[in-house]
C-alpha cells in the first residue's frame, strides 16, 4: 500500500496554475460586506470626530506639544520619509 501519484496531485502542485475566478455568490458577498465595512468606518469617523478634536486639544494644552508624534525615518535604499 503506497501513495499513487495522480494527475490531479500533479497538477495541484504545479506553481503555475492560474487561479480558479470567485462564484458570483462570493462576488456578491465581498462587495457587500466591503460596503458594510465602508459604511461602519465612515460613521464613526464623523461620530468620533469631535472626541479626538478634544483630546488632541487637552493634549496640546497639558504637554505643549503635537498631538500627533512624529519623525522622519531611514526607509529603503537610505530615503528618509
Amino acid at each position: 500500500m503506497g501513495f499513487r501519484i495522480t494527475e490531479d496531485t500533479r497538477r495541484a502542485e504545479s506553481p503555475h496554475l492560474s487561479p480558479q475566478p470567485f462564484s458570483q455568490n462570493y462576488r456578491s458577498v465581498s462587495w457587500a460586506k466591503r460596503t458594510f465595512d465602508v459604511l461602519i468606518a465612515a460613521l464613526a469617523l464623523i461620530f468620533l470626530a469631535p472626541l479626538f478634536i478634544v483630546v488632541a486639544i487637552l493634549i496640546r494644552l497639558q504637554d505643549g506639544g503635537p498631538a500627533f508624534f512624529y519623525h522622519k525615518r531611514v526607509g529603503k535604499y537610505g530615503q528618509t520619509f
